[in-house]
């Protein structure tokens, strides 16, 4: 991150203020305002340090949200989801990180709050299923997607010591043009290993 993250905020503030209107129209952030974000940073504010992320303090953090968001709602929380969500950096081995958050040119994920998804458990870990598939902010700039999925082992939901359905995120990488809206996204099919538990 080449300047604070504050400033940088408010630099990109005229530029987001200009394209509000675009927003509203498109759904998502125009290319080159998310392209603008990315670049500055934002996205990755929430990523440990040891892995290349900018790791700021979470007062500073909700004061560039909130200047973000000043400029434009939509954006402010376009970019608190999918930075917050790269916490998650810092629950895993930091190789897996590094592919996620900081290999990729503009590396965001994007996570879905239902578990609609399905995690088949197979040999080497889960294949991820999806019938419907729920929408998720800044899912058309997202490098990888989290399906939220229940865990199917041997044909039946795995359960918790609490009876309650077994659930994860399981990291998908979007390849080619990410989808349209992930409401439409049919019978996906990948393998990914599990995410660890904290």
């Amino acid at each position: 991150m080449s300047q604070a993250p504050l400033e940088a905020a408010r630099k990109l503030a005229p530029q987001i203020r200009a394209s509000a209107d675009e927003i509203d129209r498109l759904r998502e952030l125009p290319r080159a305002l998310f392209e603008a974000i990315a670049d500055a940073g934002l996205f990755h504010l929430a990523v440990p340090r040891a892995i290349g992320g900018g790791e700021i303090d979470l007062p500073t953090y909700v004061q560039v949200i909130e200047e973000l968001g000043k400029a434009d709602a939509s954006t402010g929380w376009v970019v608190n989801q999918g930075a917050i969500y790269a916490t998650y950096a810092a629950r895993m081995p930091r190789a897996a990180a590094r592919k996620i958050w900081i290999d990729p040119p503009r590396a965001v994920v994007a996570n879905t709050p239902a578990a609609t998804g399905k995690a088949i458990v197979v040999p080497d870990g889960y294949r991820v299923t999806a019938d419907r598939q729920g929408f998720s902010t800044g899912c058309r700039h997202a490098t990888w997607v989290a399906a939220h999925a229940q865990v199917i082992e041997n044909g039946k939901t795995r359960l918790e010591a609490d009876g309650t359905p077994e659930l994860r995120y399981l990291l998908v990488p979007v390849r080619g043009r990410a989808p349209r809206h992930l409401a439409h996204a049919r019978n996906a099919r990948h393998r990914h290993a599990p995410l660890q538990r904290p």
